[in-house]
C-alpha cells in the first residue's frame, strides 16, 4: 500500500485467507495464554503496592500492550467471520479475555475499554458462547455508569443494544443479586430516564406497539395501555409531549386502524380514543382543521366497521371524545356521531354486543352537562330497546336509566313509560328485575313520604299485580327492613279500616247506605276488589319473607308484628272466602305460632281431613306447608297412617268377614295420603322437616307404607313394565336407533324412552324391581349403550345403574351369584357409558361438552353409591375404578398426542379444570372421597409398573394425574409413584431419539423432581433408593429371572461404596428381597443357585457393612472366588473394592469396632454359619 494510505485494521483481516485466519488466531491464542502465565493478572496490584511507584512495571506495560492488541485484532476479526470458518481458537481467546476482565486494576481504563468493545461485538454478531460474553459486557457498563455522575449518550445507547443480555439471567438465584441491585440503581437514578437518546423510539414507541398488537386478553395488554394512558394525561400539561405523541404515533396508529385483523385494528381504536386528539402543536389553522377532520372521518368508519368488535370500540371512543370535548366540536358533527349511534347503532339486529355497547357508553356522555339537552330529544326512540331479547342488553338499557335519573338529565318515565316498564318487571330475570326495583323505588315507596305507600302500593297492584309481586320481593334491598316493616303496618291499617268499616255497616243494616259503606272513607280501596285485596295479602307475604331473618333478630318487632296480624287473621279468613285471599292468609298465619291463632290452628286438620281424593294441589299445598312450619308434622303423619292403614285392614276384613257392619263417617282416603306424602318429598323445606324425624318414626313411616303396596284388579304392575320393556326393545328401539343413525332424533321418541326408563329407575327404588326384572333392564339399556348412539339418554341410565347397586346392597338374599352376574353386567356398562361419551367428544367436541356436564352430577352419584361395594364387591369396585382411570388416561394421551403432532407449547396442568373435558370431571368426581382417590392412585401405580405404560405419552399423562393430586394422599405413596416415574422415564430418555420425545421427557422429569424434593430430604423421609424400586418393580411385573439378584448387587454398591456409609433402611431392603424369594418358592417356583447363594452373601454383607468385621469380608470374598458362577463378575468385583476401602479405615476405628463387634459374638456366629 501507498504509506500516506492509512492502516485499517479490518481490511487487513478481511483479506487474509480462511486458513491464515486459523493460523492468525491460534497464535494469538498462544501468546495470550504465554503473556498471562508469565505475568498474572494478580500480581499487577502486588507489584504496584510494593513499589509504591507512580509508573507503572515495563514487563506490566509489556503485557497490557499484548493483551489490548490481541483484542483488537479480535474485534477486526469478528466483522469477517462467515459459517464456513472454525472460531475455535477465536472463543478460546475471548473467554481468556472475558475471564480476565473482572480482575482487572481500575487503572487499566484502555484495556478494560478494549475487552468490552470485544465483548459487545461478539454479543451483538451472535457467536457461539455469546451469553457469558454479553452478561460481562452489560455488567460492565453498568458498573461504570454507577460511578459516574454524568451519564454520556454512548454509554445509554450502548446498553439499550445489549438489553437482550436481561434475558439471560436467573433472576431467582443468589448469584443474580448483584444485576438485581445494578438494575434497580438504573431505575431510581434519574441519569437513564431523562436521557432522550433511544427512550422515545426503544421505549415509548415499543409501547404503543405492544398496545396495538398484543391480543386483548394478555394480562400485559392492560398495563401498557395504562402506562400510554400517562403520556395522554400530560398531552396539554408538559410541553414537548404533544408533539412526541404525534412524532411516534404516525408510523403505528393510522396504518393499524386500517389492519386486515380486527383485534389490531380494535387496539388502534382503543388508543386512538384515549389519545385523541393527536396533532402536531407546530400545525398552521389549515393543517390543524386537516387533520381533525381526518380523525372525525376515522372516528366514522369505526362506526361503520363491518366487524362487530370494532363498531363496539368505536362507540366507546366517540362517548369518550364527545364526553371530553363537547363544546370544541362542531354541532353539526356532534349531532351526527350522536344519531349514529341512537339511530343506527341501538338497533344494530347483527350483534348484540354492539346494542348492548350503545347503552354501557351512553352514560358516559350524560356525565357532561351539556349532552342533556340534545340527548333527551334523541333517546325516547329507544324505549323499545327495554324489550331486547338479549339480557345483556335490557341490564346495560337500565342502567342507562338510573344513570339518566341520577344525573337528571330527562325524566326516565318519559323516555321510557312505567307500563313498559312494569311489563318487563313482571316477566324479565333477577338481574333486570333487581335494577327496575331500584329504578322505580323512588316512585312507590319514597322514603320521605311514607303516607303514600300503602296508596302507591294499592295503584301498582292495580296496574300490573304481577309487577307488584317482583317489586316488593327486591325492595328490601334498596328500603331497608325497617321501611319494609313500615309498610307492611300501613298496608294492615289500611286493611283494618276497610274490613272495620265493612263490619259496622253489615251491623246497622242501613240499606240505604249500601254502596257507600263499600268504601273506605279516603277512597283508597274498594271491600268488593278482590284482585287489589288479594294482592295486599300476597304482598304482606312477600314482605315478610323477605325482612324474617332481621325479625327473627329483633324479638320486639317480630312480637310487636305477630301481635297485630293474629289479631285480625280470624277476622280476615271469615270475610274473604275467595282462593285467591285464602291462600296467601294460610301462609301469612304460619309465620305466626299457632297459640297465637288457635281458632285457626285447630281447624287445619280438619279440613284435611274433609278433602275428597283427586283434589288439586292448590288446596291442601298451603296447610301443609302451615303445619310444617309450625312442627307440627306429626299430625300429618298420624294422619296418612289412620288413611293407609285403614283401607289395609278393610280389605282383609273384607276377605275374612262377612257381617254386616256400621259405616264410619271419615272415610280412609289412602290415595290422598299418598297425594299428601308425595308433595311432603317434592319440596325442599317439607322434606327436609320429614327427614330430621327420628329414625324409629321414619321406620314407622316404611312400614305403613309396605301395608299400602296392594295389587287392585288382579293387575300385576312389574309384568306389564316387562312386557312393555320387551315391545320396546323389539318394535321402538330399532326404530330410535335408526333416527339417530340418519342424523335426527324425534322427540317423541326421546320422550317415550326417557319416560319409560325414568319409570323402571323408580320402581328399582322403591323396591318393586327383582332381578330377573333388573336384568331384563340391563339387557335393553345394554342395546342402546352398545350402539353408542343413545347419548341423550346417558343420566337416566347411569341413574338406573345406581339404582340397580343400591338395590344389590340392600338385598338380604344369601346366595350373593346372581347380584354378582348383575352387577357384573353394571361394571360393563358403565365402561361402555364412558367410552359413547369419549366417542361423542371426539365426533362432536361442543355436544359432548354438553353432555358430559349434563351427567356431571348423575356420574357421581353413581360413583359414590359404588364406592359402598368395597368390602361386599371389591370386584366391581375395582372394575369401575378401572374404567375411571381407562377413561383419563385414554383422553390424556390423545391430548398429548395431538398436542406433540401440533408442535403445540405444554403446558402443566394446575387444577382439574385444565385436563381435556371428560377426564376433568372423572378427576373431580374421583378427588370428593379420600377412599375412591386411594384406590383410584393403586389402580394408577400397577399401570405405571405395568407393560402398558411404556411410551413417554403414557408416562408423562400418569405424571399429570400424580402432580394433580399430590398433597391429597400420603407423602410415601406419592412419591413412591414419582420414583418410579423417575426410573422409567430416566430410562426412556436415554432410549429415544426424536426431539419432541426428549422435550417431554424433559418436561415429566422437572414435574417428578419438583415433586421428590433433593435427594437428602427423601432419605430423611425413608425413601428407597431409586435403584431398589427399579429391581422390585422388575420382578414383582415383569418376573425377569435374574433382576432381583442384579438390582440387589447395585442396591448394595450404591448404598456402601458411592456414599460411604451405612443406610439404616439397606437391611430391610435386603430382608424385602428375600420375602420375594420366599414368595416364590411358595408359588411352586425353584430357587436358583444363584438366588440361594445370594442370601447367603448378602447377610455377609450387612454384617460387615455394619460392623466392619474383615473376617466375615474375606470369608465372603473367599465365598465367591471358589464360586463356579462366572456370572458373579460383578458382585466379586464389588466386594473386592468393599473390602479394599474396609481396609483403608482409620486404625483407631477398627479397632473400636472390634471391641464393640466382640459384644455382638452371638452374631458373629450365626453369620460364620451362614456363610459355611
Amino acid at each position: 500500500k501507498d504509506a500516506s494510505d492509512p492502516f485499517d485494521l479490518c481490511e487487513l483481516v478481511q483479506e487474509l485467507s480462511r486458513k491464515q485466519k486459523e493460523i492468525l488466531w491460534n497464535r494469538l491464542k498462544n501468546l495470550l495464554s504465554k503473556v498471562l502465565i508469565d505475568n498474572p493478572i494478580e500480581e499487577w496490584e502486588k507489584v504496584k503496592d510494593d513499589s509504591m511507584e507512580t509508573e507503572k512495571n515495563p514487563a506490566q506495560q509489556q503485557t497490557t500492550a499484548v493483551i489490548q492488541g490481541v483484542a483488537t485484532i479480535i474485534t477486526a476479526s469478528i466483522s469477517t467471520l462467515d459459517e464456513n470458518i472454525d472460531i475455535k481458537a477465536l472463543l478460546e481467546c475471548a473467554v481468556i479475555l472475558n475471564g480476565i476482565l473482572s480482575a482487572l486494576p481500575d487503572s487499566e481504563k484502555s484495556l478494560s475499554g478494549a475487552i468490552q468493545c470485544l465483548l459487545q461485538c461478539w454479543w451483538k454478531k451472535g457467536l457461539e458462547g455469546k451469553e457469558p460474553l454479553g452478561k460481562t459486557a452489560f455488567l460492565k457498563f453498568l458498573k461504570k455508569n454507577q460511578r459516574k455522575k454524568i451519564i454520556v449518550r454512548a454509554d445509554i445507547i450502548c446498553l439499550c443494544h445489549l438489553q437482550p443480555v436481561l434475558q439471560c439471567f436467573d433472576y431467582d438465584s443468589e448469584e443474580s443479586n448483584e444485576i438485581k441491585n445494578l438494575l434497580l440503581h438504573c431505575f431510581m437514578s434519574p441519569g437513564y430516564i431523562k436521557r432522550e437518546e433511544v427512550i422515545e423510539y426503544s421505549c415509548i414507541q415499543d409501547f404503543m406497539h405492544l398496545a396495538v398488537h398484543l391480543p386483548r386478553k394478555s394480562p400485559l395488554h392492560a398495563k401498557v395501555r395504562e402506562i400510554l394512558h400517562y403520556f395522554h394525561k400530560q398531552n396539554k400539561c408538559r410541553q414537548g409531549v404533544e408533539e412526541v405523541l404525534y412524532r411516534l404515533y404516525q408510523p403505528i396508529i393510522w396504518r393499524a386502524l386500517k389492519a386486515r385483523n380486527s383485534e389490531i385494528r380494535s387496539n388502534a381504536a382503543l388508543l386512538f380514543s384515549d389519545a385523541f386528539p393527536i396533532l402536531d402543536p407546530r400545525f398552521n389553522r389549515k393543517d390543524l382543521e386537516k387533520e381533525i377532520q381526518r380523525q372525525f372521518d376515522e372516528l366514522f368508519a369505526l362506526l361503520d366497521d363491518p366487524q362487530p368488535l370494532i363498531r363496539s370500540t368505536g362507540i366507546l371512543a366517540v362517548s369518550k371524545i364527545t364526553y371530553k370535548y363537547w363544546e370544541m366540536i362542531p354541532a353539526v358533527v356532534l349531532a351526527q356521531l350522536l344519531k349514529t349511534l341512537i339511530e343506527d347503532l341501538a338497533f344494530d339486529t347483527s350483534s348484540a354486543d354492539v346494542r348492548c355497547a350503545v347503552f354501557k357508553c351512553l352514560p358516559i356522555i350524560l356525565e357532561n352537562i351539556l349532552s342533556h339537552s340534545l340527548l333527551e330529544q334523541l333517546l325516547p326512540i329507544l324505549k323499545n330497546n327495554l324489550h331486547d331479547n338479549s339480557e345483556k342488553v335490557r341490564v346495560a338499557f337500565v342502567d342507562m336509566l338510573l344513570k339518566i335519573k341520577a344525573t337528571k338529565a330527562a325524566k326516565f318515565w318519559k323516555i321510557c313509560p312505567v307500563q313498559h316498564l312494569l311489563t318487563r318487571l313482571e316477566n324479565d330475570s333477577r338481574p333486570v328485575s333487581r335494577r327496575l326495583v331500584n329504578l322505580l323505588i323512588s316512585s312507590f315507596l319514597p322514603i320521605s313520604q311514607p303516607e303514600v305507600w300503602c296508596e302507591r302500593c294499592v295503584t301498582l297492584i292495580q296496574m300490573n299485580a304481577s309487577a307488584a309481586r317482583t317489586f316488593y320481593q327486591y325492595a328490601h334491598e334498596y328500603a331497608g327492613p325497617t321501611n319494609i316493616a313500615k309498610l307492611m303496618l300501613a298496608i294492615w291499617n289500611c286493611l283494618n279500616d276497610c274490613v272495620q268499616q265493612q263490619l259496622k255497616e253489615s251491623e246497622s243494616g242501613d240499606d240505604h247506605c249500601e254502596k257507600e259503606n263499600m268504601i273506605v272513607t279516603n277512597n283508597l280501596l274498594l271491600i268488593d276488589d278482590i284482585l287489589s285485596i288479594a294482592g295486599l295479602f300476597e304482598i304482606i307475604v312477600i314482605l315478610w319473607r323477605s325482612i324474617q331473618k332481621p325479625l327473627d333478630s329483633n324479638k320486639e318487632a317480630k312480637d310487636h308484628m305477630v301481635q297485630k296480624f293474629a289479631s285480625v287473621l280470624p277476622t280476615y279468613l271469615r270475610i274473604f272466602k275467595d282462593d285467591r285471599c285464602v291462600s296467601p292468609l294460610i301462609i301469612l298465619a304460619s309465620f305466626i305460632p299457632p297459640t297465637a291463632i288457635p281458632t285457626f290452628s285447630c281447624g287445619v286438620i280438619s279440613k284435611l281431613k274433609k278433602m275428597e281424593n283427586g283434589v288439586i294441589e292448590k288446596k291442601y299445598s298451603t296447610l301443609l306447608d302451615c303445619l310444617c312450619r309450625w312442627g307440627k308434622l306429626g299430625h300429618i303423619l298420624e294422619l296418612i297412617y289412620d288413611w293407609i292403614t285403614s283401607e289395609s285392614r278393610n280389605r282383609e276384613t273384607n276377605k275374612t268377614q262377612r257381617r254386616v257392619q256400621i259405616q264410619e263417617t271419615d272415610e280412609p282416603k289412602p290415595e290422598l295420603a299418598l297425594d299428601f306424602l308425595e308433595y311432603l318429598l317434592t319440596h325442599s323445606m317439607n322434606r327436609n322437616c320429614l327427614l330430621s324425624l327420628s329414625r324409629e318414626k321414619l321406620n314407622g313411616l316404611l312400614s305403613v307404607l309396605e301395608c299400602g303396596k296392594f295389587v287392585s284388579e288382579e293387575q300385576n304392575y312389574l309384568s306389564a313394565l316387562e312386557k312393555m320393556g320387551t315391545w320396546i326393545e323389539n318394535s321402538i328401539l330399532p326404530h330410535f336407533l335408526l333416527e339417530e343413525e340418519e342424523g335426527y332424533l324425534k322427540p317423541s321418541s326421546e320422550i317415550s324412552q326417557r319416560t319409560y326408563l325414568a319409570v323402571c329407575k323408580d320402581l328399582i327404588a322403591v323396591g318393586l324391581g327383582d332381578f330377573e326384572f333388573q336384568a331384563s333392564l340391563l339387557n335393553l339399556a345394554s342395546r342402546i349403550v352398545y350402539r353408542r348412539k343413545a347419548s341423550v339418554l346417558t343420566s337416566v341410565l347411569l341413574s338406573i345403574l345406581k339404582e340397580i347397586v343400591k338395590a344389590s346392597l340392600a338385598s338380604d338374599i344369601v346366595n350373593t351369584d346372581c347380584i354378582t352376574e348383575l352387577l357384573n353386567k353394571v361394571e360393563e356398562m358403565f365402561q361402555k357409558i364412558l367410552e359413547s361419551m369419549a366417542v361423542k367428544l371426539r365426533s362432536q367436541e361442543e355436544e359432548g361438552i354438553q353432555l358430559i356436564h349434563s351427567a356431571q352430577e348423575d356420574l357421581g352419584k353413581f360413583v359414590q353409591v359404588v364406592q359402598s361395594c368395597m368390602l361386599i364387591f371389591p370386584a366391581v369396585y375395582q372394575g369401575v375404578i378401572s374404567s375411571l382411570l381407562a377413561a383419563v388416561v385414554v383422553e390424556i394421551n390423545c391430548s398429548l398426542k395431538k398436542k406433540v403432532a401440533d408442535s403445540r407449547e405444554l403446558i402443566k396442568p394446575k387444577k382439574f379444570l385444565d385436563l381435556p373435558p371428560l377426564s376433568s370431571v372423572l378427576m373431580a368426581i374421583v378427588n370428593k372421597s379420600a377412599n375412591g382417590l386411594s384406590s383410584f392412585l393403586n389402580e394408577l401405580l400397577e399401570y405405571i409398573e405395568s407393560e402398558e405404560c411404556e411410551g413417554i405419552i403414557s408416562l408423562t399423562t400418569s405424571v399429570y394425574i400424580i402432580a394433580l393430586i399430590k398433597g391429597k394422599q400420603k407423602p410415601s405413596c406419592i412419591n413412591t409413584t414419582a420414583a418410579i416415574l423417575q426410573e422409567k422415564i430416566t430410562t426412556y430418555s436415554e432410549i429415544t431419539k426424536k426431539d419432541m420425545e426428549r422435550l417431554l421427557c424433559e418436561a415429566a422429569l422437572g414435574i417428578v423432581n419438583e415433586m421428590l424434593g433433593p435427594r437428602s430430604q427423601k432419605q430423611e423421609n425413608g425413601t428407597e433408593d431409586r435403584c431398589f424400586k427399579n429391581v422390585i418393580t422388575n420382578y414383582t411385573f415383569r418376573n425377569r429371572r435374574n433382576s432381583l439378584f442384579n438390582g440387589l448387587f447395585w442396591l448394595l454398591f450404591h448404598d456402601f461404596v458411592e456414599t460411604s456409609s451405612f443406610s439404616c433402611s439397606l437391611e430391610n431392603k435386603i430382608s424385602y428381597c428375600k420375602l420375594l424369594l420366599f414368595r416364590k418358592k411358595d408359588n411352586g417356583m425353584q430357587f436358583s443357585e444363584k438366588e440361594i447363594l445370594l442370601v447367603t452373601i448378602s447377610d455377609l454383607m450387612v454384617s460387615t457393612v455394619k460392623y466392619f468385621d474383615l473376617k466375615r469380608l474375606t470369608l465372603a470374598s473367599s465365598i465367591l472366588r471358589k464360586s463356579e458362577l462366572d456370572s458373579f463378575d460383578d458382585l466379586k468385583v464389588g466386594l473386592e473394592i468393599i473390602l479394599i476401602q474396609a481396609f483403608e479405615k482409620d486404625e483407631g476405628e477398627k479397632e473400636k469396632k472390634e471391641k464393640e463387634d466382640e459384644g455382638r459374638g452371638g452374631v458373629r456366629k450365626r453369620s460364620e454359619k451362614g456363610g459355611e
